[in-house]
């Protein structure tokens, strides 16, 4: 990820007086005996979301994650964070912030 365009992201987000929550959504085993978690990502200005994402991991038994699935509520095209013209980054620089929280979930959970 582009360190330049996440320094822009987040002095955007700061000017702007937006805030983020990412926090778990659930916890489970599938079907195949893999761990998963799921992980809310929340963008908020003034009251509003401006996005939200559901993004989801299973875990191998050696604790590495991959992205299972996910679910788009509103995306970054549907708000004011689409002024910022890099929806894809957008996207990549939240799921990396859901990865590392579901990373410290998976550590307390399992």
């Amino acid at each position: 990820m582009d360190r330049n365009f996440v320094i822009s992201l987040i002095k955007f987000m700061d000017r702007m007086g937006m805030s983020s929550e990412i926090e778990l959504s659930r916890h489970y085993i599938d079907s195949r005996g893999k761990r998963n978690i799921c992980m809310s990502v929340v963008v908020y200005y003034k009251g509003n979301v401006e996005y939200k994402q559901y993004h989801c991991y299973a875990f191998t038994n050696e604790g590495k994650l991959f992205y299972s699935e996910g679910n788009t509520v509103k995306d970054v095209g549907e708000g004011i964070l689409s002024y910022l013209g890099n929806n894809k980054d957008v996207d990549n620089y939240f799921d990396e912030l859901a990865r590392y929280e579901a990373k410290k979930y998976y550590k307390k959970l399992f």
